[in-house]
């Protein structure tokens, strides 16, 4: 049975009414007698099932606006993008706007004709939904929620230019953030949005209820120092050079007060973790004194202290196995067979989902606590909080270890090669790195970076191939239509993707034990990670076997090539 417009309106009045936030709409809708698609309710699910994408949310709002799919997968998203919504579907929600009385029924289509900038005059619709928002109940309706439609609300007046409101905006977004920091449930995630909303105005449209608020939300959360932090983030940002050092300092110390309350038995790992970020305070500061005192700090906890313990163990593998091994690149017809078998074998951190299965048997108690993993000053740079989490450090750890193994077996197959094929000229390097991905260009590069490993400058090798390599996958990305740049949004520069979030959209495009190879090898923070750590000069010298797996990778490129299809005639 079809509902005419009334009924419809009617409906979202009643779902208004018992709603506490806006996607509880969609929820009640949901349970009616939708047949299909098509059926007219279908597109009032729709308009309240998006989320609203906030503006510190640069990535999301680029791709969709300031309302979004509230689910997105590999196969499709819900609901559709607004941009898909027909000129139909648009005029159905003018209608029924025009028909209902709630503001939350009200904000909701107001602002998506806005956004679409539906009809003759939309901003009729933006200043509809301001004070639809500014009128959303309080009480039942979720506070969180309410503090949106009103950031939301300042944002659409400063969008239309309408003073007069955005002034009640702003005077409603002062008291709302007064009554949150008077409450005794503590629910800064409420009160510091409204406050950054304030402060995201023009700095002399800033209201100086403003530095109030910030001493107050300082004084009211002094207990939670991440939330203190955050408070101080914001008064630096209105504070004169001068000021800003001081509470810059304030912040430091505030971890290092928190670092000694934390201190006792079975807490070492917390009191590093908050060293550790006074550290990186200090440091991005520029507070270099402060941070060699910290430094000094850490250097002198107690490995008992953090309770750590080495675990080795010792596999051995008969010599007349690893001779073999060693011998199959050797035994060629010259160095460029050699080479192509080298690259050939893998992947140096085994099959994957082998992997995950062994490590699927192990203990599950392990998984299910919290996991630290650490670099080499032990200084923390991953958290497991979760059985996901924690089976995937433990699966990266097993492809960790393979691949550092390989490489000191690699190095020893590499001067095998040259000890018997002897060394290959830099020119003949370039032809054998020259491919269909690897430009003559970026070959020439790694053939250079080759021959200073032979050469045994190892770091000067693994700098020459770290950005050639990197230049190899952007262009296989570029060849199967991935984006590897993204576009300006607004006042946010465009710019390069990053080659992390590139290897991670080749997953499913190539075989997927060699791409978390690449992963892992180049980017992966919890394992070699050798371009980044390279790249941001974290390693001070390459290693010889750091070097050699970068090469291994270089020998593997020249193995790729894009699937051709034939056409069919």
């Amino acid at each position: 049975m079809q509902m005419d417009k009334s009924e419809i309106a009617d409906l979202l009045e009643e779902a208004a009414k018992n709603a506490n936030h806006w996607h509880a709409i969609g929820t009640f809708l949901r349970k009616q007698d939708l047949k299909n698609t098509d059926y007219p309710l279908w597109i009032f699910v729709y308009a309240f099932e998006y989320m609203y994408v906030e503006k510190s949310n640069d990535e999301y709002r680029g791709r969709y606006g300031p309302f979004a799919p509230l689910i997105e997968t590999v196969s499709g998203v819900f609901p559709p993008p607004l941009t898909k919504i027909s000129e139909e579907s648009l005029s159905t929600w003018a209608e029924i706007l025009n028909l209902s009385k709630h503001p939350v029924v009200r904000s909701r289509l107001a602002d998506l004709l806005w956004v679409r900038k539906w009809g003759q005059r939309p901003d009729l619709f933006a200043k509809v939904a301001i004070e639809a928002y500014m009128q959303v109940p309080k009480g039942q309706w979720d506070e969180i929620e309410r503090a949106l439609g009103l950031i939301r609300a300042l944002e659409l007046a400063r969008e239309v230019k309408n003073e007069e409101r955005k002034n009640k905006v702003i005077e409603l977004i002062i008291n709302e953030a007064k009554q949150e920091l008077s409450l005794t449930e503590r629910r800064s995630d409420i009160s510091l949005r409204l406050i950054e909303a304030l402060m995201d105005l023009p700095p002399e449209e800033i209201p100086e209820d403003v530095h109030e608020l910030l001493k107050s939300a300082r004084e009211v959360y002094s207990s939670d120092v991440s939330t203190v932090e955050s408070v101080l983030e914001l008064m630096i940002k209105l504070a004169d050079p001068c000021r800003k050092n001081e509470l810059r300092k304030e912040q430091i110390n505030r971890w290092l007060e928190e670092a000694e309350r934390s201190r006792g038995e079975g807490q070492g790992l917390v009191y590093l973790a908050h060293l550790q970020h006074a550290l990186e305070l200090a440091r991005n500061f520029g507070f270099k004194e402060i941070a060699e005192e910290i430094l000094l700090k850490i250097q002198a906890i107690p490995e008992e202290e953090l309770g750590l313990s080495a675990i080795t163990a010792e596999v051995k593998i008969p010599k007349e196995k690893v001779e073999n091994f060693l011998n199959w690149f050797v035994d060629a017809k010259g160095w460029p067979e050699s080479l192509t078998r080298f690259g050939f074998y893998g992947p140096p951190s085994g099959d994957y989902e082998q992997n995950l299965e062994e490590v699927k048997q192990r203990s599950p108690l392990k998984f299910l606590m919290t996991n630290f993993v650490l670099d080499e000053s032990n200084a923390p740079i991953f958290i497991g909080r979760d059985y996901e989490e924690n089976i995937e450090i433990e699966v990266v750890r097993q492809e960790t270890l393979g691949i550092r193994i390989f490489g000191n077996l690699a190095t020893d197959i590499l001067q095998r090669i040259v000890n018997k094929h002897g060394m290959p000229e830099v020119e003949n390097l370039s032809q054998f790195f020259t491919t269909e991905l690897i430009p003559p260009e970026i070959a020439e590069n790694i053939a250079q970076g080759v021959n200073w490993y032979f050469k045994g400058e190892y770091d000067v090798a693994a700098h020459l191939l770290v950005p050639r390599i990197e230049a190899v996958f952007r262009n296989i990305a570029r060849i199967l239509g991935l984006a590897i740049i993204h576009e300006p949004v607004g006042a946010t520069p465009g710019g390069v993707v990053q080659l992390g979030k590139l290897l991670a959209q080749l997953k499913g495009r190539i075989d997927e034990s060699w791409r978390r190879y690449f992963y892992n090898l180049l980017v992966n923070p919890i394992s070699v990670n050798l371009r980044n750590r390279i790249c941001h000069g974290l390693l001070q010298k390459t290693t010889k076997e750091d070097s050699t797996l970068l090469i291994h990778l270089a020998c593997h490129l020249t193995l790729l090539q894009t699937e051709k299809k034939e056409s069919k005639g």
